[in-house]
């Protein structure tokens, strides 16, 4: 029976994913069966949003791999405006658009380190196995704001072992897809999840010199120091004001340090310093 099929088989993937993986699709074939699979518990959503007091909780909409993504999509932010029961049923929907970028990159760093040897559809078909768990349970998401903090802990729990289940169903499903060895179908899974992990903090500007800048200066007594900021080019600029009574005796310098130019622009109370690295 249609649907029930396709059930029943996702059941085996979650299960017994070292046999249940081996089945190759083409990509038309692969999404029909994410569709298929996602139909059951994406009514069971929505029924259980329609249970009072039953909403989605902001902090456990996604697993591991979909904190990667919305990290690593340029201009994406997890706010409580996208997490909301319509953004997630319209995700689970449009989801299959990423897993195709996705299984892309899987499939490029394969060919590249000369791990994969089958064709992209059966990458993409190994991506989609690995969001069967995910998909069978996104149903409990509807609960995860109820009053009972037992069954927060418990959804929790649960979450977070399919986030580690999913990432086991996935190594797996390469090997079998891509008739490669486990460790190699590992290593395949790590590098796309490193580049993914520095791309996010790259544009997080984690490694950015401005990201160790202080926000505050200390300045001498009769003096102070306020708003440091250093810009993406290497200019930092310092505001200096003084209490002393008596004004500035230089209207502008200009002095060359071992490593910058410094520029000291001078007004009657405050001072701007740019410095330009070399």
């Amino acid at each position: 029976m249609i649907v029930i099929d396709e059930l029943k088989e996702a059941v085996n993937i979650m299960f017994s994913p070292g046999t249940a993986t081996q089945k190759e699709r083409s990509i038309r074939a692969a999404i029909a069966f994410y569709y298929k699979v996602l139909v059951v518990p994406l009514i069971l959503y929505i029924l259980a949003l329609a249970i009072p007091e039953t909403t989605i909780s902001p902090y456990m909409l996604y697993s591991l791999l979909y904190i990667i993504l919305a990290l690593a999509i340029p201009e994406t932010t997890i706010s409580l405006v996208i997490l909301s029961p319509l953004f997630t049923v319209i995700s689970l929907i449009v989801y299959p658009l990423v897993l195709l970028v996705v299984a892309g990159l899987y499939h490029l760093v394969g060919k590249l380190i000369k791990v994969f040897n089958n064709p992209y559809s059966n990458t993409f078909t190994a991506t989609v196995y690995s969001t069967v768990p995910y998909v069978l349970l996104v149903w409990l998401l509807a609960f995860t704001n109820n009053a009972n903090p037992m069954l927060l802990v418990g959804i929790d729990i649960i979450f977070f072992v399919v986030a580690i289940w999913e990432i086991i169903i996935t190594i797996i499903a390469f090997t079998n897809q891509q008739k490669t060895s486990r460790l190699r179908a590992f290593a395949v899974w790590l590098v796309v999840t490193l580049v993914l992990v520095l791309g996010s903090l790259y544009r997080l500007g984690v490694f950015s010199s401005a990201t160790f800048l202080g926000t505050s200066c200390i300045a001498a007594s009769g003096f102070y120091c306020t708003n440091p900021t250093l810009s993406t080019t290497g200019v930092l600029t310092v505001t200096i004001g003084q209490a002393t009574g008596q004004p500035w005796t230089t209207p502008f310098e200009k002095k060359v340090f071992q490593n910058s130019t410094r520029y000291f622009m001078l007004g009657s109370r405050h001072l701007h310093i740019i410095t330009i690295s070399k």
